[in-house]
């Protein structure tokens, strides 16, 4: 019972991330029209984007120039597997386009602008064995009810390709059915029928128990029965039996279990192989499958197909796919349903298996057939398909869904309104209502690369090995905005209402963590060093210097661009990889803005004649652009806007990085659906200090003003400037 009460416990608890979420705009600020017709009305100052080919006098065109200190080592990979710090002609640079990354979510944010990089993909699930919501949603899904089995809902056929199109060739129906399970203690008695080179691949388990020696089947099946008696009597004394004893019968149950878990991991065989091969066979009149040959080619023309494509979970059953139905047409799989198998569906964890790849490439020439299991809707048409009857399902909805501004923008953007990380920034296959061709537009930014600055510049002392976890959008406890900590009522991908989080971020570290998991690892085996990542950074107390060209900008735009390179004064960022361990904590600083005077620019012969710094110019146009968004009713308050707030806080508060709620939990904990705490919820209770808002030289005067006079009342005052 001490599990029980552990796994209630951890039912109750957060989930641990070195990430979180800033909520997405409750609502979309556009600032530029492609459409002249829906310029400047209702006062909400939305004005015709800018045009390239000319420079307009009322714009700011320039550049600003801007340095970045190394607080904590930073690594920037070459993209190389051996990779080291990013490098042009051997000399180390952060490249533009990663601080440019960093500049337009910076942007995206600040201006409630639509969150672009969304991905417009349908997950699929599988829940057969899960004890969370998923478990009902699966059973809906593939099996007939509470007793059914997967036989009676779940398809087989036979897959084919041609060209880049895929179909599939029903199998013949027996009783209903169109496959039939084998459990591999029946196949092992009929392996005479099997070709000797087949046998020795196609057996998951070996004969006989390896510490034993006695047949493994025999024990696995003597336990099973014990099982068994042991449930009849713990139902049918149900009322009889004290509590103490109903324990004692569950944990026997447990044990029991555990032993049969023990037992078949023990004898796994390391021939085994994922495979499909013809085979002759026949029903017995019980329904029992009498195999008679199975082979790489068999000459007679009536034959289905063994197969097995993975080993999972103790796994113990084969599937026959009974012979073609060569009377029924092919059905074509649809293209999405394709593209969202090969983003969304892997038969394991790392790779796809040989035997089983979906490609228009490689050795699955056209006309060839492989098995294939599917599930249809009431109009017959594929919904789901893979190489394993338990399958996995598409959820109701794709991922954009959860986004809930999605559809205001599209009808927005149909009228050709622009928001301001697209105008700065560019944007393209843009699409107005009522026209084909999409319209694309250059962003009025470039970014340079960010060059080292000293003599004293260089790599820590050696590159050390890290587990490097993505995050996975499918984890929706962590990834979808969550009402209850409880694993059986989570919103998923199919609820009607699912809303995600917002965009994530990782939390800024009091400082990083050197130690080295490959290193950690070997004590326990011997790792792949496939998967983990080489970091070997630039030390802290480095410093880069980088360049940004802007051209035609609005000063709220100049302001907007400004804010996202430095938001407030103590803000920092986190850039490259290693961010979960404290890799890659910078700080922004802008050196100088300068102006470019487009006249003097071609008639001077002196370049430097044509450019002057408006440096002094950086809170009025930080102020044009908080007061500009104004005219949409957005305050941009760092103190008390949530998503505002919960920005600031991505900022500034600096995680220790020995604090087990913000790292990487471990794999055997994510199986509790724990949900991750809100971003919100950790703005409540610590207060934003003074400089970490980007406040105006005015806005400081009016604080001063407020204050006297709420002194003044009590006490004789006097300000000096």
């Amino acid at each position: 019972m001490m599990n029980k009460s552990r796994n209630k416990k951890n039912y109750e608890e957060y989930a641990r991330a070195p990430y979180n979420f800033i909520p997405f705009p409750e609502k979309i600020f556009y600032r530029h029209t492609i459409s002249t017709e829906y310029e400047d009305k209702e006062g909400e100052g939305i004005t015709v984007l800018p045009k390239h080919n000319m420079f307009e006098k009322e714009l700011k065109t320039g550049y600003i120039d801007y340095s970045i200190n190394v607080e904590t080592p930073l690594f920037i990979s070459d993209g190389e597997k051996e990779s080291d710090f990013f490098k042009v002609n051997g000399q180390y640079r952060i490249p533009g386009s990663t601080v440019r990354g960093k500049v337009r979510s910076n942007a995206e944010i600040l201006s409630c602008s639509y969150p672009e990089f969304i991905e417009d993909k349908k997950l699929w699930f599988r829940g057969a064995f899960a004890k969370d919501v998923l478990k009902d949603m699966y059973r809906k899904a593939v099996l007939s009810g509470e007793t059914g089995q997967v036989s009676d809902k779940v398809k087989a056929g036979y897959l084919t390709r041609k060209g880049d199109r895929w179909f599939i060739t029903p199998a013949k129906q027996e009783n209903n059915k169109f496959f039939k399970e084998i459990h591999e203690s029946k196949l092992r008695n009929q392996h005479r029928a099997i070709d000797e080179d087949i046998r020795n691949n196609i057996f998951m388990y070996n004969f006989n128990d390896k510490y034993n020696k006695k047949r493994l089947w025999n024990i696995f099946f003597d336990k099973k029965n014990q099982k068994k008696e042991i449930n009849k009597k713990n139902r049918y004394n149900e009322k009889q039996l004290s509590k103490e004893e109903k324990q004692e019968l569950v944990q026997k149950i447990n044990n029991l279990q555990k032993d049969i878990e023990k037992l078949l991991t023990n004898n796994e065989r390391k021939a085994f192989k994922p495979y499909y091969y013809k085979a002759s066979y026949y029903l017995k009149d019980n329904n029992e499958i009498k195999i008679k040959k199975v082979s790489e080619s068999i000459k007679d023309e009536s034959y289905g197909i063994l197969m097995n494509s993975s080993r999972l979970n103790c796994k113990q059953n084969h599937y026959l796919i009974f012979e073609k139905d060569t009377e029924k047409l092919k059905k074509e799989i649809t293209k999405e349903l394709i593209n969202q198998y090969q983003t969304s569906v892997k038969l394991k964890p790392k790779e796809e298996v040989e035997n089983f790849k979906i490609s228009n490439e490689g050795k699955f020439e056209n006309e060839k057939e492989k098995p294939v299991f599917y599930i249809t809707d009431d109009e017959e048409n594929i919904i789901a398909f893979g190489f394993t009857p338990y399958l996995k399902m598409p959820y109701k909805k794709s991922v954009y869904d959860g986004i809930k501004t999605k559809e205001y923008n599209c009808t927005e953007s149909e009228k050709g309104k622009i928001d301001y990380a697209k105008s700065i920034f560019g944007f393209t296959n843009f699409k107005l209502k009522e026209k084909k061709d999409s319209i694309s537009y250059k962003g009025r930014v470039n970014f340079t690369n960010a060059k080292p600055v000293g003599e004293d510049f260089e790599q820590v002392e050696k590159p050390i090995l890290k587990h490097l976890m993505n995050p996975k959008i499918s984890s929706f406890q962590l990834y979808l905005k969550q009402e209850v900590n409880n694993p059986k009522k989570l919103k998923t991908y199919s609820s009607d209402d699912f809303e995600l989080r917002g965009k994530k971020f990782y939390w800024l570290r009091n400082k990083h963590d050197d130690g080295d998991d490959y290193e950690k690892d070997k004590r326990n085996g011997t790792p792949n060093k496939d998967q983990y990542a080489r970091l070997y950074g630039v030390d802290k107390g480095g410093k880069f210097k980088g360049r940004i060209y802007f051209e035609n900008l609005y000063e709220d735009e100049l302001g907007l661009l400004l804010m996202s390179i430095k938001p407030f004064e103590d803000a920092k960022e986190n850039l490259g990889q290693g961010k979960p361990y404290g890799y890659g904590k910078v700080n922004f600083q802008i050196e100088d803005i300068i102006e470019i005077d487009s006249n003097k620019r071609f008639t001077s012969l002196n370049p430097s004649l044509s450019e002057k710094s408006i440096l002094e110019d950086k809170d009025k146009c930080v102020k044009d652009f908080i007061d500009y968004m104004k005219k949409q009713n957005i305050n941009v308050d760092f103190k008390n806007e949530v998503m505002y707030k919960c920005f600031a806080k991505s900022k500034i508060d600096e995680k220790d990085i020995r604090s087990p709620k913000f790292n990487y939990m471990e794999i055997n904990e994510f199986k509790y659906r724990n949900i991750l705490k809100t971003m919100e919820s950790c703005t409540h209770d610590e207060k934003i200090s003074k400089n970490e808002v980007a406040v105006t030289k005015e806005e400081n005067q009016i604080d001063l003003d407020t204050m006297e006079k709420m002194l003044s009342s009590k006490y004789k005052t006097t300000r000096k400037n």
